[in-house]
């Protein structure tokens, strides 16, 4: 690796000597060599050296040549006629010649205007081109063409045009740099000697400068910001000469095209692949992001696409760590970066990108909620970023998979806007108020001057008696269109860490003529809550949602949403490029996620789309329909949370414990008549598990009314316990009275002591302090502890006091904490389990389960089974069976399902997975070889659909269907078809008929049992005879 500080000189050195103003880039497809050219001063490189199938990069054309009057294609000698030409100029199509003979006694009749800007290069061999709008000639004789603002621009930054300097009706004229040989002319004809030099001396640079158009008599005729202009395009107007500027094609002196886009490969996965990012951190960069994350380092990067042999050469970029409250992780582990590619070169781009952002999908577990949102947003008409992805390798280790998101910047609102003013960002739960002016970071734009943004909030705050959205000064300051877009897309797809929801995530554009809109931002957790329609804590969705008119506009959106859904068809997509990334998931050293989870997740995400898609459907219908009660309960849709179901309405009484919010109170189960909490005991102590949502302190207060206290979780086995508690009850985050209240990072328990925390179990990154985190709960899907600050509301865990926690049995586990039987000391947190005794020797609240006797094996008739109780995914459940010749079980009939549920207790009771899914149509459930049920043993209120549910438990209490997501982790009951009449241990007892282990001829019905553990008389019963 090289030394940064020795390569940072290099580059400055270069930067300073090399001549030029072009500013450095990395990008495209590299040429022979397969290496991705980076361009320098006076050198195209990058995309210009290789474009994409259907791309013709500019070259330099040995056609074009310069004349005193401009440049001409195709010129042919002046033909020996005797006529004297004063002036050739390019017709109106850019490809013939027109002559124009200029005779004193017949003066050419020209008109003195319309001329415009309509390409400029600034990379290398610069040049400008002017359009002539004029159907006949136009003379520019005395027009001027400057850099500079002052009404008389100094010398070497002006060029004048000379007397008699034609251009033909709607003609192009290119006027180049003289540098070198570039703006010589050429020999032309039989002349001796070319004309003297034509062309512009000074320099056009590419990060920003004016250029400016004068008439003869000093007012300006056309001007054109240079801007920030990224290899191989030029900056023109499409159609030539009417058109807005955007980036186009070179295309010097012809009819203007679209540019290449230099990113295209980064953000296009079924095309670009996943290309790999190296960085090469200095040991003391190393030590600043980890004891200061967000400190910027310097770092030596390279890129390297699919397909190609070499990467990318190195440049000196600016790292930072990325990720807020949930996301954030640290540099050793799966961490968030920033990738500043013009920290140290403002000129210096990748692939046309200035910063790269690298999320590292710890909350995106599906790896494509990004990549969905932001294809919505953009099929939507929101100015909304591209996604790709990336392998991302720092100092020779492999980090694994990122999804790369496009920038928030001037480069992709100027695909969107005209002009931008400024492009703000909304800190975590704050909103648009004039107190909150100056705390929005500003992305682009002066921010010392926030006057469009005042004047917005300003009259949000006193707006007109019309309304903000009806009258003239709310329309011109509020783009009401994009923000109802946005809105709509939020609570559509359960983005309920964004603006409208929550005031999370939020990015604001604001042009230049003072008219907001808003962009979305943090978008790794959607497609998994249904929220309301209409509920929301943002201001601005508040305002709208109180006026006619905009919510009208927002159901509109809605509507549109449903429409670009049903046309994108997005599920073929999505599928195919997780076909991309899926060898990148399943090699990840650092992802928290195995590849079943991510493709499990990918499933439910597309199981969420397709529902909410029916859901939505159904309620916009009833909202722009003429049946505004379609189930007759009596309230009509608007405010009815589930309008086709009459038992679900604001009136309704609340169930409960079946996590369904029937009142449309927007928090389940929350009927003063449901108890609140659940009672469990664990070696003669208790523990509640407490449901309703409160913030930390008056959760302590409600263990308080019940005698108990905030719970006292010190050891990874007890939290292990108590989540699978949790799991049983309601799944949802839980308070625990672990915090730092008193002392900054010296966490206790609320009654105030805690004898060693090196066995708690925090998240990877946690506790991190993000945002004033005092509390500790734990995590609903992990079970792991995280900080939070405790204002927020949460359910609670709450513990009795233990007055005698000891470690009664000597087997080093204390009572009260991980040991779950403080009598016999071969039961503690960890312990080895013996199989077939039913106790739980390793207190993880199974029994019998375990390496040393996961499965077993019973037999019904012509049936035989294996009942396994370690958590598997539902596809790793089928693949265990699969291996033995079997298949995940198939119930025939109520009395065969009563009977493995007799089997299944003989583990420990677990839910386990049998054979019945609705993968392939919603809520169709066929049994895995193809057959529907001839009977349904469902649980109460199941199957429910819930968002993703598309395989099927038993469940161990009493053997009732659930349906859950086929990632989630149970036990499993395989099923085999027996052959006939084999007696495989020769006890003459046939596997198929009775014998409950065929391969023990001590088993079978009629044994004697000899009090070892082992079920020898096949009863369903353990040692019973020796008790």
């Amino acid at each position: 690796m090289k030394p940064i500080r020795r390569f940072l000189v290099a580059a400055l050195f270069t930067l300073a000597c090399g001549g030029g103003e072009e500013p450095g880039s990395v990008g495209g497809a590299g040429g022979a060599d397969g290496r991705i050219g980076s361009g320098g001063a006076g050198g195209s490189g990058g995309l210009a050296d290789a474009a994409a199938p259907g791309d013709t990069p500019f070259v330099n054309q040995p056609d074009v040549v310069l004349t005193d009057r401009g440049v001409s294609r195709d010129l042919p000698p002046d033909p020996d006629d005797g006529v004297e030409r004063d002036a050739r100029v390019i017709s109106r199509d850019g490809s013939a010649l027109t002559d124009v003979r200029m005779e004193p006694d017949r003066p050419l009749e020209t008109i003195i205007e319309d001329v415009r800007f309509n390409e400029v290069d600034c990379h290398g061999d610069e040049w400008i081109e002017l359009f002539s709008l004029q159907d006949g000639p136009l003379d520019l004789s005395g027009f001027r063409i400057t850099d500079s603002e002052l009404d008389e621009p100094p010398e070497g930054h002006v060029f004048t045009f000379s007397e008699g300097t034609i251009l033909a009706g709607h003609g192009f004229f290119v006027l180049e740099e003289l540098d070198g040989d570039a703006g010589q002319a050429a020999p032309v004809g039989d002349m001796a000697l070319p004309p003297p030099p034509v062309g512009f001396d000074f320099g056009i640079s590419c990060n920003g400068e004016m250029l400016r158009l004068l008439r003869p008599d000093g007012t300006t005729a056309d001007r054109v910001d240079t801007g920030e202009r990224e290899q191989p395009n030029t900056w023109g107007r499409l159609p030539d000469g009417t058109g807005a500027w955007q980036h186009t094609e070179p295309s010097k002196g012809r009819q203007n095209r679209d540019g290449v886009d230099p990113g295209r490969l980064l953000f296009d996965p079924l095309q670009g692949g996943v290309p790999t990012i190296t960085l090469a951190i200095e040991p003391m960069g190393v030590d600043a992001l980890t004891q200061t994350p967000r400190a910027t380092v310097p770092a030596e990067f390279t890129i390297q696409l699919p397909g190609q042999d070499f990467p990318s050469d190195p440049v000196v970029v600016g790292v930072h760590i990325k990720g807020r409250i949930g996301s954030f992780r640290p540099f050793s582990g799966k961490a968030g970066f920033k990738i500043d590619v013009n920290e140290y070169d403002s000129g210096q781009r990748v692939f046309g990108q200035k910063e790269l952002t690298l999320n590292n999908n710890v909350q995106d577990r599906a790896s494509m909620s990004q990549y969905t949102t932001f294809r919505l947003a953009r099929a939507m008409g929101i100015c909304a970023p591209r996604v790709g992805y990336a392998w991302l390798r720092v100092n020779g280790e492999d980090y694994g998979l990122y999804t790369h998101i496009e920038n928030y910047d001037d480069l992709i609102f100027s695909r969107c806007f005209e002009t931008t003013g400024h492009v703000y960002e909304g800190r975590y739960g704050e909103d648009l108020r004039q107190d909150l002016l100056n705390r929005y970071d500003v992305k682009e734009g002066d921010p010392l001057h926030r006057e469009d943004m005042a004047a917005i909030l300003a009259v949000l705050d006193m707006p007109p008696e019309e309304g903000l959205v009806r009258s003239e000064l709310g329309q011109q300051l509020f783009d009401w269109n994009a923000i109802t877009a946005e809105f709509a897309l939020e609570n559509y797809i359960g983005h309920w860490d964004g603006y409208a929801p929550t005031r999370n995530n939020w990015v604001m554009h604001v042009t230049g003529s003072g008219q907001l809109s808003l962009q979305p931002w943090g978008t790794d957790q959607c497609f998994g809550r249904n929220l309301d329609l209409y509920s929301g804590q943002g201001r601005l969705f508040q305002v709208c949602m109180a006026d006619p008119a905009c919510r009208g506009l927002y159901e509109d959106k809605i509507g549109q949403l449903l429409a670009v859904q049903d046309e994108l068809n997005l599920e073929p997509e999505l599928r195919a490029v997780y076909d991309v990334i899926r060898p990148f998931v399943a090699e990840d050293p650092k992802s928290p996620y195995r590849e079943p989870t991510v493709a499990s997740a990918l499933d439910s995400l597309i199981d969420f789309m397709a529902n909410r898609r029916r859901e939505i459907g159904i309620r916009l219908e009833c909202l722009i329909g003429e049946n505004a009660d379609p189930d007759n309960d009596g309230f009509r849709c608007e405010a009815d949370c589930a309008p086709n179901d009459p038992e679900v309405n604001p009136g309704a009484a609340d169930s409960c414990r079946d996590g369904i919010d029937q009142d449309c109170s927007g928090v389940a189960d929350d009927d003063p008549g449901c108890p609140d909490c659940d009672e469990r005991i664990r070696d003669g102590h208790r523990y509640l598990i407490c449901v309703t949502p409160r913030d930390w302190q008056v959760s302590g207060q409600h263990c308080a009314f019940f005698g108990s206290s905030l719970a006292q979780i010190d050891h990874s086995g007890e939290a292990a316990w108590v989540y699978e508690q949790i799991r049983q009850v309601q799944v949802q985050d839980y308070w625990t009275g672990l915090n730092d209240r008193d002392f900054e990072g010296n966490f206790t328990f609320s009654l105030g002591f805690l004898e060693n925390d090196e066995d708690l179990p925090w998240a990877a990154g946690q506790p991190n302090n993000a945002g004033d985190e005092d509390c500790v709960y734990m995590a609903a899907q992990t079970g792991l502890f995280d900080d939070l600050n405790c204002l927020r509301q949460k359910a609670v865990v709450c513990e009795d006091a233990c007055f005698d926690a000891r470690d009664s049995d000597g087997d080093g586990q204390k009572k009260c904490s991980a040991d779950c039987d403080d009598t016999d000391r071969n039961t503690y947190w960890g312990a080895p389990e013996i199989c077939g005794d039913g106790v739980d020797q390793d207190c993880d609240d199974r029994i019998d389960e375990g390496e040393n006797c996961d499965c077993f094996q019973a037999f019904n008739g012509a049936h035989g089974y294996r009942v396994c109780g370690t958590p598997r995914t539902q596809l790793e459940a089928r693949n265990l069976c699969l291996a033995t010749g079997a298949d995940l079980a198939v119930f025939d009939t109520a009395g065969e399902a009563a009977w493995v549920q007799s089997q299944v207790a003989l583990v420990g009771s677990p839910d386990a997975w049998i054979g019945l899914e609705d993968r392939f149509s919603v809520d169709e459930f066929n049994w895995v070889d193809g057959n529907p049920p001839t009977f349904t043993a469902w649980a109460d209120r199941e199957p429910n659909s819930g968002g993703a549910d598309d395989c099927v438990v038993a469940r161990g209490a009493d053997g009732r269907w659930d349906d859950q997501g086929c990632g989630e982790v149970y036990g499993v009951v395989c099923e085999d078809t027996c052959r006939q009449r084999v007696d495989l241990d020769r006890d003459n007892h046939p596997a198929c008929g009775s014998d409950c282990n065929d391969n023990d001829p001590n088993v079978h019905p009629g044994a004697s049992e000899r009090c070892d553990g082992v079920d020898q008389d096949c009863d369903g019963r353990v040692d019973e005879a020796c008790r």
